[in-house]
């Protein structure tokens, strides 16, 4: 058996020699089992219903319909190579439309180099003929490719042939490999409806599991015992029908969190002497385990350079804090390796300058303990890598390491000093998954925390309008949270770029209209994470349309949300933004002597049942022009489902507020000016004070 469940400098869970060499020797002895149900799918085999449907009634926009997805799976005793695992995956597809030809696009990678192989592949498409039967067109072995895409990663893929609407293809194919301890994950689920999916998985008595589940459309068979001649197994059964598509959507975490699938852990090993192999331990153990292990707890031993950096810092453990945090943050390079084991000890990490992301959060925590600042490791699954399990002590599911301050009298704190741009409580975006682990054998605990407020960005146009529709001006941006951390990095990105490159960072940071000209003046705060970072730059607009005496302004030059996000009328997860957000954009234009606005559109103001979102618009004429206010405002990190619909309409009438044209006539001298109704008293200021 190969690899690990905690990571470097853990010894794998080895089942005990005189296990398997017993159970190596039942191999010759212990019949194969005949699978008492049968499959809801056989291999060449159709039936009316798979050749007749042609859509799927809830979901209009089906490109395809999986059929069938069944999955064989067992721990097997072999002579050969000892305890492994093997899968044979069959799985059967309707293309409705061209759309659904992606589903015949197969690819596998896997580790070569751990013991695992795929091997007997076989696929076929079922092509109509137009007179109510199908012909079969089989892939050729010289169409399947399985090359090395990295050092020891190998990949197998191939097409579909021949496939056209109204056409069924199936494949199959076997997957083995010797790590036995975490399974691959079945997914029940894909882009596209599925009518039925089931996994069979057969263990000896001498491997215990636990399984992971995660869908309401699964539902778990009862398990069967197997006798044996010489030993026993047992036989699960997990099945799911009539499974709704899952299709990417905006604002989600991962597929991960979300598909309905199933995984497996190996939670013991029962020997034939009377004893157990205990592999999920608990918590506490798994936290003894860590701080023993030299690439986690013995990275953080005492070191005398450490010692004489956190030395140099004086002032309050706040003000040492911070100081310290600065020091790794500015001075030190992130390499891009992520994870939270480390390769190297922390004098070649102070000694280079540079470091992985636990070997940068490591040395940050050493500082800490020299400087007698109370600190802690962190670990937790990001984003894009789903939400963590907590009922089983998985530590292989983390993949972000962050350092927890906690100052007596201070509020605590989780840091990241990864990047130099990333103020002080400030952890990646992919860190704002709520849950975390405290991997400290002195109090092992989990934590929530909430996505910190605090982001925004005010927008402030100064414009002019000419008689032949142009419009130029001033912009001014003023940005927070992360808002400003992102600008930040596109901008110093661009300082080593031409002029253009800073304008092209300055127009994505703004969300600059496509045919919006921008000349960067200013730009203040950049190297200053802590504080707002200002922007001010000149802009020329594409020029109003002018149809005799009127013309037709859009009066959002930036900011403008011209497209819903959110295009499904239906969905069954949470909307996550990652964190609460507000966008203010005020604008003060000037028409041309002799113009006027008429007839500015009503008000706008619209939330939705929570309030989580709320959304104002509003314009009014001045003397020689008019001024356009508007604010989105996300007050929390997720909206629930319930609330999508409601959501969705937000979204529709704020493109609706946003992509309408204000109308400015030409009117008679002498004629009367109207009352004014301003909608701000904000001058160009205010934008510096957050207004």
């Amino acid at each position: 058996m190969s690899g690990s469940l905690l990571g470097p400098g853990f010894h794998p869970i080895v089942v005990h020699r005189l296990l398997l060499a017993f159970l190596v020797a039942l191999v010759a002895l212990t019949p194969l089992v005949a699978e008492a149900q049968d499959p809801p799918i056989r291999w060449g085999r159709l039936s009316d219903t798979e050749k007749t449907i042609d859509s799927w009634p809830d979901d209009p926009d089906a490109s395809a319909i999986v059929l069938g997805d069944v999955g064989f799976s067992e721990v097997r005793i072999d002579g050969g190579r000892g305890v492994t695992f093997r899968l044979r995956h069959h799985k059967r597809v309707k293309v409705l439309d061209a759309d659904g030809y992606g589903l015949g696009e197969f690819s596998l990678r896997f580790r070569a180099d751990r013991g695992t192989d795929v091997r007997r592949i076989r696929a076929q498409t079922f092509v109509p003929d137009g007179e109510g039967d199908f012909r079969r067109v089989e892939l050729s072995g010289r169409d399947i490719f399985d090359d090395e895409v990295e050092d020891g990663i190998r990949e197998v893929r191939f097409s579909m042939p021949a496939l056209a609407p109204g056409a069924i293809f199936e494949y199959e194919y076997t997957y083995e490999t010797e790590s036995i301890t975490v399974l691959p994950t079945w997914t029940f689920q894909s882009e596209e409806p599925t009518l039925v999916s089931e996994l069979r998985f057969e263990t000896p008595q001498f491997f215990d599991y636990v399984s992971i589940l995660q869908g309401d459309h699964i539902e778990t068979m009862p398990q069967e015992q197997v006798n044996g001649m010489d030993f026993n197994a047992v036989k699960s059964r997990w099945v799911a029908r009539d499974v709704p598509a899952l299709r990417d959507e905006p604002y989600t975490t991962t597929e991960a969190d979300y598909i309905e699938r199933i995984g497996f852990q190996l939670s013991r090993v029962n020997r034939l002497d009377g004893f157990v192999d205990q592999v999920l331990t608990t918590w506490e153990t798994v936290a003894q385990e860590l701080r023993d292990n030299a690439s986690f707890g013995r990275r953080m031993e005492r070191n005398p350079r450490v010692r004489e950096i956190a030395e140099s810092v004086e002032g309050t453990p706040a003000e040492k804090a911070r100081a310290l945090y600065d020091i790794v943050r500015r001075d030190y390079v992130w390499t891009g390796r992520g994870g939270i084991f480390a390769e190297r000890d922390l004098d070649d990490v102070v000694q280079t300058k540079s470091g992985s992301e636990a070997e940068l959060t490591f040395l940050l925590l050493e500082m800490f303990e020299e400087a007698g600042i109370p600190a802690q490791p962190v670990i937790l699954s990001g984003r894009s890598n789903g939400r963590a399990i907590r009922q089983y002590p998985i530590v292989s599911q983390f993949d972000t390491i962050l350092a927890l301050v906690q100052i007596p009298g201070e509020a605590p704190e989780l840091l990241s000093p990864l990047n130099r741009h990333r103020p002080y409580g400030q952890i990646p975006e992919d860190a704002l998954n709520e849950n975390a682990w405290i991997a400290d054998a002195d109090g092992p605990a989990w934590i929530a925390f909430d996505a910190p407020g605090g982001t925004a960005t005010t927008t402030f146009i100064s414009g002019t309008l000419t008689e032949d529709g142009g419009l130029t001006g001033d912009l001014q941006l003023r940005l927070t949270g992360y808002d400003a951390f992102d600008a930040r990095v596109r901008l110093s990105e661009a300082e080593s770029g031409s002029p253009s490159d800073a304008a092209e960072a300055v127009e994505e940071t703004a969300d600059a209209e496509e045919d919006v000209e921008i000349d960067v003046v200013e730009v203040i705060g950049v190297d200053t994470p802590e504080e707002p970072l200002s922007v001010k730059a000149t802009f020329v607009a594409p020029s109003a349309e002018v149809v005799g005496d009127e013309m037709y302004v859009s009066p959002f030059v930036a900011m403008q949300l011209d497209e819903n996000p959110f295009e499904r009328e239906t969905r069954t997860f949470p909307v996550d933004f990652a964190y609460p957000f507000t966008r203010t954009y005020v604008a003060d234009i000037t028409v041309p002597e002799g113009w006027e606005p008429i007839d500015l559109p009503d008000p706008v103001q619209m939330t939705i049942p929570s309030r989580v979102v709320t959304y104002t618009r509003t314009m009014a004429p001045r003397p020689g022009g008019l001024q356009v206010r508007a604010v989105l405002t996300v007050a929390a990190s997720k909206v629930q489902p319930v609330e999508y619909p409601a959501l969705r309409d937000l979204y529709d009438e704020i493109v609706a507020a946003e992509t309408e044209a204000v109308v400015i006539a030409r009117v008679a001298e002498a004629a009367a000016e109207a009352p004014v109704d301003e909608v701000t008293d904000e001058a160009p200021e205010a934008v510096e004070d957050g207004q």
